[in-house]
């Protein structure tokens, strides 16, 4: 009887959205970049690691693998398939902004990406044997409040007094013994869950490419202790109502006053505002739409979030968490929205976690490396 309920509710609720004829009016996307091997400094790098001194050619360290290409230049296909009719066949600079992190990782997979997503079309094509065509895309070389807002000086304050807190010091006292046993096997000081989480990128990049592991990650990697801490950093990066505001707030509202200006008739070409980015900008947003994952957010998995307008010219916001790992998407319910949340209550719904001018200031100066 419930599944017949269901499946009544379900098709009254598609022919509901048939009905009001809802379409793509712009879409919002940020992804990670793709698979890439361990980083050459920082937070991944540990003495006793056997492939401390390997170069990982052709590449190098922290590039992207062939297998890394792929898959962020499968993510362009991908969003090509959903939304051709919406992008049309041409692309054009208008269409689009494009912006990725500093650093070759995420530039690289910005352009495979955008290569997937916009193929040449018969008129564009350039070359008779490469089937490819240019295309705009930027990136800051100084402060990034936007995809590097972890390093801003208001974050960084916020997460330290965040550690101070008695309950978190509760639930990081949890894996005290695995730090000790970190410190130990690693060689260096493991002094908490952001240095775990260094350790864990470490080895998930070395098991993704085929490396073999240390005999003492048996048991804890790639599920297991390890893990779970991980993802309690991860957490702690978005603990309090304050820290959400710096870290997936801040994104989020870039999301939306884009939308806001779309409908406003103020920018009536763009169609994509995309962000080439890095697991914990997956991670950010993951918290703010209330979406529990048991893993760390894969290499090219992103966050799409759709303004679709109606017959009556109404909006609303629909989300979808693109897993990377398999190569698929999964509708978001927005908590108290649903899956089709009218676009004044999506603003509302989120609109104490929205930073102010203040809190977008970050002083070349005082940038702080989350993960140095």
């Amino acid at each position: 009887m419930l599944i017949n309920n269901y499946r009544v509710f379900l098709l009254v609720f598609i022919g509901i959205q048939a009905t009001l004829g809802l379409r793509v009016k712009f879409l919002n996307v940020i992804f990670r970049h793709g698979e890439r091997a361990p980083l050459a400094s920082g937070t991944e790098v540990f003495p006793t690691n056997p492939y401390v001194n390997y170069t990982f050619p052709p590449n190098g360290q922290g590039q992207l693998t062939n297998k890394g290409k792929q898959q962020v230049y499968d993510l362009g296909v991908h969003i090509r398939e959903k939304y051709d009719d919406f992008l049309g066949d041409k692309y054009h600079p208008s269409l689009a902004r494009a912006q990725s992190s500093n650093s070759d990782r995420t530039k690289m997979s910005l352009q495979l990406m955008m290569a997937g997503t916009f193929p040449p079309s018969s008129e564009q094509q350039w070359n008779s044997i490469l089937h490819w065509q240019p295309v705009v895309m930027n990136y800051v070389s100084g402060p990034d409040v936007l995809v590097m807002s972890t390093e801003c000086p208001q974050f960084s304050a916020e997460f330290e007094r965040t550690m101070e807190l008695p309950e978190v010091h509760e639930k990081i006292a949890e894996y005290d013994e695995l730090k000790n046993n970190l410190t130990k096997w690693t060689g260096k000081t493991i002094a908490g869950t952001r240095d775990i989480a260094g350790i864990y990128g470490c080895l998930r990049a070395l098991n993704s490419i085929g490396f073999e592991l240390p005999e003492w990650t048996k048991g804890i990697f790639p599920d297991g202790i390890l893990l779970n801490a991980t993802l309690l950093h991860f957490r702690l990066c978005s603990y309090t109502k304050r820290l959400k505001t710096l870290n997936g707030g801040i994104m989020l509202k870039n999301f939306v006053d884009t939308m806001s200006s779309v409908i406003d008739g103020q920018l009536p070409d763009l169609k994509l505002n995309i962000f080439s980015a890095h697991d914990y900008n997956i991670a950010s947003l993951l918290d703010v739409f209330d979406i529990i994952e048991s893993h760390v957010p894969h290499y090219s998995s992103g966050i799409f979030v759709e303004l679709l307008e109606d017959d009556y010219h109404k909006y609303y916001v629909r989300v979808f968490y693109y897993k990377g790992i398999p190569a698929e998407r999964v509708p978001v319910n927005i908590t108290g929205c649903g899956e089709s949340c009218p676009f004044d209550k999506f603003v509302q719904r989120f609109s104490d976690i929205f930073p102010s001018e203040e809190d977008l200031k970050c002083p070349k100066d005082q940038i702080v490396k989350m993960y140095k």
